[in-house]
């Protein structure tokens, strides 16, 4: 069955969630530190789930490099799920897997959101970063898996690979660990493995296409970019409840993952507006003329 189809069937919402204006996808406007200095320039994206982070750092499309050309810039760059854990108005996460050895952002977030503005503050004020909420306002399914194994068909082999899916109405990003276990991820030891399993690990962000499927528009490997996010196809409920399964073929490879499901909801509204009071709207309206002189929406 295809996934949204199941989503649809047998929509699924486990009560811990954070709030709901943090659902959806983000793109970094920018990073401003304490030192003064900037940075608007490396892409980063953030998808979020009832309870599920998926977040990929790249540099400009033009410096992307390749595995076989310079494994050691590759090494450096940065993906990553997360369970996310919310408490009052600070996010923390916790277990997941990295692309990384070691987390570069160990501080918890404190956000708050204005309008599509996602504000995320570093408790010891040595950054603040600017999200800006891409779903512009439409409605679209909520979907959150983090997988739980992969067995080979073939040689009935499992492995307990780990790795994330989540869709958020016409985006969607998946994160899938190294086949095989790769020891220590410092950029220096990571470099010094092969191409092949370097290109092991998989992190992408795609965008919905005129088939209904998801096509890679950013990748951990530039290589990834036009191919499809993963396979629609496939999927049924798994004997036990929260549970999914996905027969596919991958790499030649009968294959079967099973998922943990976070949330299914078929239909979710990604507002991109926050409500305001009384007196602040009555604000806003009586000083439209200058406030709205040069208003559009900045993604």
């Amino acid at each position: 069955m295809n996934l949204l189809e199941l989503c649809r069937a047998h929509p699924w919402q486990r009560p811990e969630s954070v709030p709901a204006w943090m659902l959806g996808m983000y793109r970094r406007r920018t990073i401003a530190f304490a030192n003064g200095m900037s940075d608007s320039q490396t892409r980063v994206f953030w998808l979020q789930s009832a309870g599920l982070t998926i977040d990929l750092r790249l540099p400009l499309v033009n410096q992307q490099k390749l595995v076989a050309d310079a494994p050691m810039d590759v090494a450096d760059y940065e993906a990553w799920y997360a369970h996310s854990v919310w408490s009052d108005t600070e996010l923390r996460w916790r277990a997941g897997i990295s692309f990384q050895e070691r987390n570069r952002w160990p501080e918890a977030a404190h956000l708050q959101r204005v309008g599509n503005c996602m504000m995320e503050f570093a408790p010891s004020g040595v950054y603040v970063e600017d999200w800006r909420l891409q779903n512009k306002g439409h409605t679209g399914a909520l979907i959150g898996l983090e997988l739980v194994s992969e067995t080979d068909l073939t040689t009935n082999k499992t492995l307990i690979r780990r790795g994330a899916l989540i869709i958020a109405g016409k985006y969607a990003g998946m994160v899938l660990d190294y086949p095989e276990v790769i020891a220590q991820r410092a950029p220096e030891v990571i470099a010094q493995t092969t191409p092949e399993k370097l290109l092991g690990f998989y992190a992408v962000i795609g965008e919905t296409d005129s088939s209904g499927g998801y096509v890679v528009t950013h990748g951990l490997h530039a290589t990834d970019v036009g191919n499809p996010v993963t396979s629609m196809e496939g999927f049924s409920l798994a004997e036990e409840v929260g549970f999914i399964r996905q027969r596919l073929t991958e790499n030649g490879r009968e294959i079967e993952r099973l998922y943990w499901v976070d949330v299914m909801q078929p239909l979710f509204d990604f507002d991109d507006t926050t409500p305001v009071g009384a007196e602040a709207e009555a604000w806003f309206h009586r000083e439209n003329k200058t406030l709205s002189r040069y208003m559009k929406k900045q993604n």
